[in-house]
């Protein structure tokens, strides 16, 4: 692989028309396109695209309401080198091709078709021996560089303003924004656009981005990608594609400082730290694992549908103006603060220590677990699946939830059965109760149960801080519920109980007013009692129950007679009511 940037020259379209369709006869319409990578190199809901072509126009006759289109890319060649071997090297400036591209070449000595090796941003070879250095110019009419399709705009009205932003019809597309679109050379168009949902996805720059300053960035960049998977990665590595590839104008580094509209996917594993910057993508993905942004700030902008923000992060803070699917990692034992919606689909996903403010977690299928994490001023949004059957993962483990009206949303695509396992799942409401709501068919979840369960360790000891094996602990609530557990051979002791039941149509059950009782032979019973499940679990997680060994019988009289063994004795004796003996004891009191 290779350090590379892969961007396009914008298409050039050539429509001619032809009988037959459904377009508005006697019309003019105008048009323009672009090339998408779909590749999911930037993640799904996300492309890389081209600039978009020249804005042109045709008018439809009363018989001809049809077009084909054909189109290409093309470029001006500087001059040919020896390239060793038999081979060529090609100068063409921002050619925008890659490795197996086929071109056709225009010049006194190297006219022909070739399919070219990448070398660099202005460089290709082809198998051709050198004759001599000349200019000349090429053309290529098959998708160039990573690009699979082509995307049309047309409507009969002009899309763009007298400022040159994009003011038109955003569902005049010819398909989805992240789908497929034409992949033939020709194709034709036959019919009006109608594609309601690129409103909603739409992540082409002319769309995103209607203003003045951004019109070079739709009519000639584009939006590119980015990508970096050898050698040691730093700053200067990113910068010096940048600037190589001529996107400098909209994607910046400079005084800790970097802004990004091009996606960027960084694989190399050197671990690097940046420490006080402030990352800010519009409208683009950025993932780079290996790296930390310590005590920084992260902002994903107009991200559509789907935010990728995939770093690890320390005492940092991070925003998003749309659901993150790939979220900044939080290092343990640091402080980060999180403003977005989390939207997860992945079959597992591990989620610890996040602090999230106004943010909505959406989990679909959930797997795996968050943990140790705060949500404040939001809910959480459980999407059941058709595979979500049965007995489910506890995928919520140390989690405090503070919002309004309720604390979990969930929706179920299948009325099948299943009970759902939460663990210490805290809120603000009185007795930690917990709110759960629906979202979909309510009949889909009439056979899900949902349990809160309170779990936590406990250690038995004696007044000497000695662990006491076998110790029983019996627990019970007011509904009845007992639970029977010993402790281990470090005392140690794993309560697991019943705190909130949940079934369909909001039909709680509460299980409070725990009573424990500690006892073993030896030792005095101990009785605890506790409101609820998050007081008990305050009072004793990661704590101790210290019990008092039973006292040995004490003896308190005046007058003894007989024999003492192995006993204390604690009395006023005078030695004219002492009768007998004693031994192995211990003797305390008057003696006279």
């Amino acid at each position: 692989m290779a350090n590379i940037v892969y961007r396009w020259k914008k298409p050039e379209l050539t429509v001619t028309l032809t009988e037959g369709g459904t377009l508005l006869p006697n019309t003019t319409y105008y048009y323009f396109g672009f090339f998408k990578d779909l590749s999911n190199t930037t993640w799904v809901y996300h492309m890389s695209h081209s600039p978009m072509s020249d804005v042109s126009t045709f008018t439809t006759t009363s018989t001809h309401k049809s077009v084909s289109v054909t189109w290409q890319t093309s470029g001006e060649i500087e001059s040919f080198s020896d390239g060793g071997d038999g081979t060529t090297i090609v100068t063409s400036h921002l050619h925008c091709l890659t490795t197996g591209n086929k071109i056709i070449i225009t010049s006194s000595n190297y006219s022909g078709t070739y399919t070219i090796t990448w070398l660099g941003a202005h460089s290709f070879r082809i198998n051709k021996a050198f004759v001599g250095d000349e200019t000349g110019s090429w053309i290529c009419k098959i998708f160039p560089n990573r690009a699979q399709t082509i995307q049309m705009w047309c409507d009969t009205t002009n899309p763009f303003n007298s400022e040159g932003v994009f003011v038109g019809a955003i569902n005049k597309m010819s398909h989805g924004p992240y789908v497929s679109a034409y992949n033939t050379n020709p194709f034709n168009i036959t019919a009006p656009y109608l594609v309601t949902a690129s409103p909603t996805y739409c992540t082409w720059t002319g769309y995103i981005f209607p203003y003045p300053q951004y019109n070079n960035l739709t009519r000639n960049i584009g939006k590119p990608s980015i990508i970096i998977d050898e050698g040691t990665t730093s700053i200067a590595t990113i910068n010096n594609l940048i600037k190589e590839y001529e996107i400098d104008e909209y994607n910046i580094i400079t005084n800790n400082l970097i802004k990004l509209t091009a996606h960027v996917k960084i694989t190399t594993p050197n671990v690097l730290t940046l420490t006080s910057y402030t990352i800010i993508q519009e409208c683009c993905t950025f993932q780079w694992e290996a790296m930390t942004l310590s005590y920084g700030v992260g902002i994903s902008n107009k991200g559509r549908q789907r935010a990728i923000m995939k770093y690890n992060v320390s005492n940092s803070v991070v925003f998003s103006d749309c659901a993150v699917d790939g979220i900044p990692k939080p290092i343990v034992g640091t402080t980060n603060s999180f403003y977005m919606d989390l939207n997860f689909s992945y079959s597992t996903f591990y989620l610890e220590e996040y602090n999230l403010y106004n943010s909505k977690l959406t989990w679909t299928s959930p797997n795996g677990y968050l943990k140790n994490s705060n949500i404040y001023d939001f809910y959480l949004y459980l999407v059941y699946y058709y595979d979500n059957i049965g007995v489910q993962p506890r995928t919520l483990q140390n989690i405090y939830i503070r919002y309004r009206s309720y604390d979990i949303m969930v929706y179920s695509y299948s009325a099948d059965e299943r009970q759902c396992y939460y663990e210490n799942v805290d809120t603000s409401r009185a007795n930690n109760r917990k709110v759960i709501t629906y979202a979909g068919t309510l009949a889909n979840l009439e056979q899900t149960s949902f349990y809160f369960m309170r779990k936590f360790t406990t250690q038995i000891v004696d007044t000497n801080n000695i662990p006491i094996v076998g110790a029983s602990i019996n627990i019970k609530d007011d509904k009845n519920q007992s639970y029977n557990l010993t402790s281990d051979e470090n005392g140690y002791v794993v309560i697991d109980v019943i705190e909130q039941t949940h079934v369909y149509n909001n039909l709680n059950t509460y299980y409070e007013n725990f009573e424990l009782t500690i006892s073993k032979n030896g030792y005095v019973t101990q009785k605890q009692y506790y409101a609820y499940g998050k007081l008990m679990s305050d009072a004793l997680n990661n704590n101790k129950i210290w019990l008092n060994t039973t006292p040995l019988p004490v003896y308190y009289q005046d007058n003894l007679i007989g024999e003492t063994n192995e006993q204390e004795l604690i009395a006023e004796l005078s030695a004219e009511n002492f009768k007998g003996k004693v031994n192995n004891d211990v003797l305390s009191g008057k003696i006279t």
